[in-house]
């Protein structure tokens, strides 16, 4: 029988509830305290010195959300050379390990913890990154802003508003330099407006190569709900939701201008 099947004699005979060991465990359940505090100790010495100086500790971390704080500082401050293991697996593959057996609503990402997401999403998500990161975009990394936003999205510490900025650079990114790439103070807007010529662009796997899907995609992240008109009665603050919807899409742009689908129709200019 595969881990994932297995359940407790208990719960197969009926004696508990199955949800008691299902999860998602929100923190640093007690079954979790030990893995968790064994990869902080397998970072190296320095690596600890510097993650507690940035949590403002005075010795490693105690309590649940210092542990969880300390292991998120310690994949985002250190690198895969910066920890030791002694059983042939990697302490960062340990911990992935031990995270999805102890049923934590936490996994290792590209910046650190995050939540986890569907893995078709997490799929996309790296599909583009992997793409982003292959091409060369003088206004900033497209890579960059989208990590960051995916993980001001699914980090331990979201940031909607700052993870919708951030979407929004990350389309920039790439969008500007092939639709508008002689403006230099160009913005998705303005990528917009150039894709409403529908006889000059075309989506290359779209149904007759319609540039409508990219331009409604970019304009519904466009049009995202930022923070607006703070301290005033009318003010509008970005929720999770709203930003994992703008993230996704942002996830699906950047492929696809970062790929070149989107195109200047033959004899265009």
């Amino acid at each position: 029988m595969e881990d994932d099947d297995w359940v407790p004699l208990s719960v197969r005979e009926g004696r508990e509830a199955a949800e008691l060991y299902e999860g998602p465990f929100e923190g640093v359940p007690n079954h979790l305290q030990r893995a968790l505090f064994s990869f902080y100790t397998d970072a190296a010495s320095d690596l600890r010195s510097r993650i507690q100086l940035k949590l403002r500790l005075n010795g490693p971390p105690v309590g649940p959300e210092n542990l969880l704080n300390a292991v998120d500082a310690a994949l985002r401050l250190g690198s895969p050379d910066d920890f030791y293991g002694g059983d042939g697996l990697h302490p960062i593959d340990r911990l992935e390990r031990d995270l999805g057996m102890g049923g934590s609503v936490y996994r290792v990402g590209e910046s650190g913890l995050e939540r986890r997401v569907d893995e078709t999403a997490i799929a996309m998500f790296e599909a583009s990154l992997s793409s982003a990161r292959a091409v060369h975009t003088p206004s900033g990394s497209a890579a960059k802003h989208l990590a960051e936003a995916w993980s001001k999205t699914y980090g331990i510490d979201p940031e909607p508003p700052v993870a919708v900025l951030l979407a929004v650079k990350a389309v920039e990114d790439v969008a500007v330099p092939l639709v508008i790439p002689n403006d230099r103070q160009g913005t998705l807007g303005k990528v917009i407006n150039a894709l409403k010529a529908e006889d000059k662009w075309e989506f290359l796997p779209g149904r007759d190569r319609s540039i409508v899907p990219v331009r409604e995609l970019a304009q519904f992240i466009w049009a995202a709900p930022l923070d607006r008109h703070p301290g005033t009665s009318d003010y509008s603050q970005t929720t999770l939701e709203q930003a994992e919807a703008i993230v996704h899409a942002a996830v699906v742009l950047v492929r696809w201008f970062a790929e070149k689908q989107i195109a200047r129709k033959p004899g265009q200019s």
